[in-house]
């Protein structure tokens, strides 16, 4: 059975209260957040992650430059954190230090091996993927495998080759 998450695209600081009693109607229990800012800018949106972590288990992809960036997220409610595949690897590794719930968006092979390397297992995909992974979170319609945790309404904006 495919199993789904709903995404929620944060273009400015704030997420209209409709939203939420929206997605809690639908029995929506977790959410896939995309902070553009703190992918584009690296300015991240702590208070949203937090408000919103009282109602869902949230993954959140917003791209954290620094180690402490991330501990700012995972602080501020997120259980995953989505990181840049432009790290360097040893950046990625202290951050693999701090939580095992980070996710590798799959750029490439050998990315992706420097990364289970450190321990890493969680990838974010919009195409074919060798089966490295303990969970695979898939951009698209039709995802590879059936334990694929598909994302609904990612945005479009970011689903570009040079974000991931």
């Amino acid at each position: 059975m495919q199993r789904t998450m709903r995404c929620l695209y944060l273009e400015g600081s704030t997420i209209p209260y409709e939203v939420i009693q929206k997605l809690l109607r639908e029995g929506s229990d977790s959410l896939f957040l995309v902070d553009r800012s703190g992918i584009l800018k690296g300015r991240l949106n702590t208070k949203v992650y937090s408000e919103l972590s009282k109602f869902f288990e949230l993954c959140v992809m917003n791209f954290p430059r620094s180690v402490g960036q991330l501990q700012d997220t995972i602080i501020s409610g997120a259980s995953s954190v989505v990181i840049s595949p432009d790290l360097p690897t040893g950046m990625i590794q202290d951050m693999s230090w701090m939580s095992e719930n980070i996710i590798l968006p799959y750029t490439n092979l050998s990315a992706s091996e420097e990364f289970r390397a450190i321990g890493g297992s969680r990838y974010l995909s919009r195409g074919d993927i060798p089966p490295v992974y303990s969970e695979l979170y898939y951009v698209g319609k039709n995802p590879p495998i059936n334990d694929a945790i598909l994302l609904l309404d990612f945005p479009e904006e970011m689903n570009r080759e040079e974000i991931f």
